[in-house]
């Protein structure tokens, strides 16, 4: 899954509606959206209004969920190893003395 595709399938999650989606994501066809996600979307009717509830079909909802949850697990490593530069820096600082903190 794409960039792109994750954030058209997280407006799908998110505007239930066409129109609304449609709106938000700035393309202006239906066909176009699908495409854009290989054709891989329900829609609620063949009208294709503001009343159209468009859903994701299952892969592609399994797809956007392994995405979204390895976009947390990256955050949250990227987050932890920052985390311990910084503990590491300080205590360096710490121990050379150029940072003086108090001992407990």
């Amino acid at each position: 899954m794409t960039k792109q595709q994750y954030k058209l399938c997280k407006a799908v999650i998110r505007y239930k509606y066409l129109t609304k989606i449609l709106k938000k994501t700035k393309i202006n066809s239906y066909i176009k959206f699908q495409e854009n996600l290989s054709y891989k979307l329900n829609f609620s009717d063949s009208n294709m209004d503001s009343e159209t509830i468009v859903s994701l079909q299952t892969d592609l909802q399994e797809s956007y969920e392994t995405y979204r949850a390895r976009i947390i697990d990256t955050w949250i490593t990227r987050g932890l190893a920052l985390s311990a530069l910084l503990i590491s820096m300080l205590a360096l600082l710490s121990e050379i003395g150029i940072l003086r903190l108090p001992q407990g």
